[in-house]
């Protein structure tokens, strides 16, 4: 709520200052009997400096107004009801006797406004207290820019002298020197005619240590004396609107005497005409100040957006902007930056050269990534328009990317049409991206579990199945993310990015309705070939894994042996089980063989693969990251099926078949023993001896063959 509030005063600032750069007012009024009032009118009008001061001093009393409606602060009248003024020192006064709550001090013998400070006593303890709470409300009202308010506050306790003195500030008019020649009816004039009379005095008043602060203060900002004003100014926006009003004042005042001729005005000190302003130097001063509290405030995001508004320096506001935001440190900052950025642009002040408007996109690029999170495809869509072609293909891909869900996908696709964003172009540079950040991703993850970030990649897929043209690339990109998932030993999210393919797919490319010259012809071919090496191993891991859970999960138990001496009943009862447990186990060991069949069957697949072996393609590429790719593969997995066919030889104890393995490996054909290194020929070669060992422990030679009598 509190950002919400310093938003609301930034843009109320934008307002009030646009409006008027956009559409000044003209600068052609008929101006009639020269007054005090007149002259000011025509100062505003003809002098631009001067009404932007004006507008911000509104805006700073307009700031405060609203925040000291929203802290609901204390009135004086939520401690007192009306009445007259000082009654505890009137009824003591009168009285002239010891009252309950009666003053200990020696106080003043009469109400005379003065008294105080002509007799230098004191007033009742409670009048006091009322006075000094009084005086700080009148300020704080001048403050919010309602001196009316305060004037009907000083009457509501019985100070009438107050509320007079109040309106002293105004400028002289008499408007019956404009009335048309045979009007009789005179109307009221306005101001005080000894105005500068009156602002001596309160320059007087305001520069007296006997006064409190809170009224010293009061008539300083009155009567232009900046010293007094910033008695009671306690932030950046307290300061910067004491320099301003008592700028404003002193521009007035030299306009005013310098144009009304036939009067000679009362002097002012020397003080008030060497009060020089630069706002420029405020600000400096406002970020080099004594108290730290305001240096901080000063360097807070949106004083600086509401300093450089003010100096009409939109250039380092947005850089400025620009470096904030790259930090990321505040959501609600890079909203109001981005907006900033749109409404500059709308006024064409924000693109005026190529690194400004950069700037302005990285801004929108920042909330974009906020608006990213919050599911509302037509927020992004909207704010992604608004950048160069460029730009928008790329970051509306990149928000792309990490949606998932078809319903919000069918959404984000009309929100680019309705926003002409480029969606083909789009979709394409989506899957592309999906690719840059799979080949960069090599290293193997600890734990082969399925994670968020491959559940994205695989869904990405999906961006070029939507259109029947991108069937070859989307079989190609498919097997790109597979060689990936499979190297990091992701087994499951190989097996998910496979089942994007559809059947369809591999027939339409296999009747060549894609196939339109021979390096197409080439690519499809080998793509096709990679998503059935594919399809092979991963059939085979699937086949081992459930033969090896059914042999360790659902192999029946013999039953626990009888003593001998034990019951006749007991052995009774130990046969029964016996024969149960021959009969399942019976019925185990022929359903763990079929397993075995099938799983030798698949791995044997991924062995003998046709046509030159696993992962070897039959036309060369210039995809040189692929072939290293499918290089690492063989290197990876071939070893793998092996050692898995070697573990399930072992555990059924077919030692004869484990030595077949053992051609296959030394085997020209395919050649596989090339995905060895010698370290790993050796522990492989030991295993072999190992099975040798146990055949001639059977009875047989060292290759399974029986031996003659």
């Amino acid at each position: 709520m509190k950002w919400l509030a310093k938003e609301s005063n930034v843009w109320r600032l934008v307002s009030a200052l646009y409006q008027y750069r956009l559409s000044p007012p003209p600068n052609d009024a008929v101006i009639g009997h020269i007054t005090e009032k007149t002259v000011l009118e025509m100062l505003f009008r003809s002098d631009p400096h001067i009404a932007e001061c004006q507008l911000i001093i509104d805006w700073l009393e307009q700031s405060a107004a609203h925040e000291n409606d929203r802290q609901e602060k204390s009135s004086i009248e939520h401690f007192t009801d009306k009445t007259i003024m000082w009654e505890n020192t009137l009824c003591q006064l009168k009285n002239n006797r010891e009252l309950p709550f009666s003053a200990n001090k020696q106080i003043v013998s009469s109400l005379e406004p003065d008294a105080p400070l002509k007799e230098k006593k004191h007033l009742h303890p409670l009048d006091e207290e009322d006075e000094q709470r009084l005086l700080k409300q009148v300020f704080r009202e001048v403050r919010c820019g309602r001196i009316d308010v305060a004037q009907k506050l000083c009457l509501h306790v019985g100070q009438g002298l107050k509320a007079s003195i109040l309106e002293g500030w105004r400028p002289f008019h008499d408007p019956n020197f404009d009335l048309p020649p045979n009007t009789n009816e005179r109307q009221s004039t306005e101001g005080h005619p000894n105005r500068d009379l009156w602002k001596l005095c309160a320059w007087g008043q305001s520069e007296s240590p006997m006064m409190h602060r809170a009224w010293r203060a009061t008539m300083g900002i009155l009567s232009g004396n900046l010293d007094a004003a910033l008695l009671m100014c306690t932030s950046w926006e307290d300061i910067l609107w004491a320099h301003l009003k008592v700028y404003v004042d002193l521009r007035a005042e030299e306009e005013i005497r310098a144009n009304i001729t036939g009067r000679r005005y009362v002097p002012m000190p020397d003080k008030y005409w060497n009060q020089k302003f630069d706002l420029d130097k405020v600000f400096q001063e406002l970020e080099n100040c004594q108290s730290a509290s305001i240096q901080a405030e000063a360097r807070q995001a949106d004083r600086e957006i509401q300093q450089h508004l003010i100096l009409d320096n939109v250039t380092l506001l947005v850089s400025r902007l620009h470096e904030t935001v790259s930090r990321r440190s505040n959501p609600s900052l890079t909203r109001l930056a981005a907006h900033l950025i749109l409404v500059f642009r709308l006024f064409e002040q924000s693109s005026a050269s190529s690194d400004l408007r950069q700037k302005g996109d990285d801004i929108i690029k920042a909330y974009i990534e906020e608006c990213s999170g919050r599911g509302n495809p037509y927020l992004v869509a909207y704010y992604v328009s608004h950048l160069n072609r460029l730009d928008q293909n790329q970051v509306y891909a990149e928000y792309l990317e990490n949606v998932q869900d078809p319903e919000l996908r069918a959404q984000c696709l009309q929100a680019a049409e309705d926003n002409r964003l480029q969606i083909r172009d789009i979709t394409n540079l989506v899957v592309e991206k999906v690719k840059q950040k799979s080949s960069k991703s090599k290293r193997k993850t600890l734990l082969p579990e399925t994670t968020e970030e491959d559940l994205d990649r695989i869904n990405a897929i999906d961006w070029i199945t939507f259109y029947p043209e991108q069937r070859a690339d989307a079989l190609w990109k498919t097997n790109e993310f597979v060689r990936l998932f499979v190297l990091q030993d992701k087994l499951e999210a190989a097996k998910l990015a496979l089942g994007k393919i559809s059947e369809d797919t591999i027939n339409s490319l296999c009747e060549g309705g894609h196939l339109t010259s021979h390096a197409n012809k080439s690519r499809n071919a080998s793509s096709i070939r990679e998503y059935l090496c594919h399809k092979a191993y991963l059939a085979a891991e699937e086949a081992f894994n459930e033969w090896f859970h059914y042999y360790n999960s659902t192999k029946p138990r013999a039953p626990a042996e009888v003593a001998d001496n034990a019951a006749y009943s007991e052995r009774v009862l130990y046969e029964s089980r016996v024969a149960q447990y021959e009969e399942v186990l019976a019925e185990w060991t022929a359903k763990l063989k079929l397993y075995s069949k099938t799983t030798k069957s698949k791995l044997y697949n991924v062995l003998l693969f046709p046509d030159g072996g696993w992962m070897v393609d039959q036309f060369e590429s210039d995809e040189t990251d692929r072939q290293k790719q499918m290089t690492s593969l063989r290197k990876s997995v071939i070893p793998k099926v092996i050692s898995l066919l070697y573990s399930l030889h072992s555990t059924m104890e077919e030692h004869t078949d484990i030595l077949k393995i053992a051609n296959i490996v030394v085997s020209e054909q395919n050649q596989l023993y090339k995905v060895y290194s010698q370290s790993e020929l050796e522990d492989l070669l030991n295993k072999f001896a190992d099975s040798s060992t146990e055949l001639l422990k059977m009875g047989s030679d060292p290759w399974g063959f029986s031996l003659r009598s």
